[in-house]
C-alpha cells in the first residue's frame, strides 16, 4: 500500500488525491529498522504534558509490561522527545525521528480525531505505542504488499488503531530475535530515514465515499531538509522535508466529479 497526500486546492473547490510512487526497497531482515534507540531501555521527556493525558506514557508502558523495556519518563532532563499536538499540514497519524543524540515522537492530535472521530484516547496511544516500537529497532509492516500482520503487530499499517495498543506477538518475536546475541543486523542506513505512521487509504475507498476528484500518479525525484525554527529550544534538529514531484502524464482514470464543501 502506498501512502497518499491529500490537501485542498487553493480555490477550496475540490479535495486532490496524490499518489506517491517511492522506490521500491527490500523488507530489512525481520523488519529490522536502523534508526532505532536501544533494545532494552530509553528516558524520554513527554513534552505536551497539559494535553496528552497520559498518551505518551502508555504507549511507552505498554512496551515495558509486554517486552521488558525500561521506559522512563522524565520531563525535566528527558533528550528523547514525544509530542501530542497538531500538526496542520501533516496526513500522517504519527512521526519517528532519529537523531545522533536523540529521537522525537510526533503523534498527530488533529489527524487522530480528524480519522477516529470518539477514539482519540484510543487512537492516540495506539500510535504513540508503534513509534516507540521504532525506537526499538522495529520496522514497519504491510509496506510492500505484505496483508499478514494488521492483528499481530502494532507495526502494520494495516492495523486496527481504535483497539488493544500493546504489542502483538510479531512484534514481540522480531524484538526477541534482535536481542539475540547472534542477531545479524542488516547493514546501517548512513542516516535513517523518519518512520511515518500514514492512514492505510484506498484508491477505491477514496472515490466512493467522495473524498477526492482526480486521481495523479507521481514520482518523487529529491527530498530537502529544511531547517526549523524552534521556538521551545527543546528540538535544536528540528526540521522538515521539501520534495520534488514529477507527474506521470500517461496515468489516467475516468472518475465522477462531486462538489466538496469548504
Amino acid at each position: 500500500m502506498k501512502p497518499f497526500l491529500r490537501w485542498r486546492t487553493m480555490f477550496g473547490m475540490s479535495l486532490i488525491l496524490l499518489l506517491l510512487i517511492p522506490t521500491m526497497a527490500s523488507a530489512a531482515q525481520n523488519h529490522y529498522y536502523s534508526g532505532g534507540w536501544s533494545l532494552y531501555s530509553m528516558t524520554y521527556k513527554s513534552v505536551d504534558t497539559a494535553t496528552d493525558n497520559g498518551r505518551c506514557y502508555q504507549g511507552a508502558e505498554n512496551w515495558r509490561t509486554t517486552a521488558g523495556t525500561t521506559m522512563t519518563q522524565d520531563n525535566s532532563a528527558g533528550k528523547n522527545l514525544c509530542y501530542w499536538r497538531n500538526f496542520p499540514l501533516e496526513t500522517w497519524h504519527g512521526l519517528y525521528t532519529p537523531y545522533s543524540t536523540y529521537f522525537k515522537i510526533e503523534v498527530n492530535k488533529q489527524q487522530i480525531e480528524a480519522d477516529f472521530p470518539g477514539y482519540s484516547w484510543a487512537a492516540g496511544i495506539n500510535v504513540a505505542t508503534h513509534e516507540f516500537g521504532h525506537a526499538q529497532y522495529l520496522g514497519d509492516h504491510d509496506t510492500v504488499g505484505e496483508g499478514v500482520y494488521a492483528s499481530t503487530s502494532i507495526m502494520s499499517y494495516s492495523r486496527d488503531r481504535t483497539t488493544a495498543s500493546t504489542p502483538g506477538s510479531h512484534d514481540l518475536a522480531d524484538l526477541y530475535d534482535f536481542r539475540n546475541p547472534s542477531f545479524l543486523a542488516p547493514v546501517s542506513e548512513n542516516k535513517p530515514e523518519p518512520k511515518a505512521d500514514f492512514p492505510h487509504y484506498t484508491v477505491d475507498k477514496l472515490i466512493q465515499d467522495n473524498w477526492t476528484d482526480l486521481v495523479v500518479v507521481a514520482t518523487v525525484e529529491s527530498v530537502q531538509e529544511i531547517k526549523d525554527d524552534d521556538p521551545e529550544g527543546l528540538d535544536l534538529e528540528r526540521s522538515h522535508q521539501e520534495a520534488v514531484l514529477r507527474i506521470d502524464p500517461s496515468f489516467k482514470v475516468a472518475i465522477m466529479v462531486f462538489p466538496f464543501p469548504i
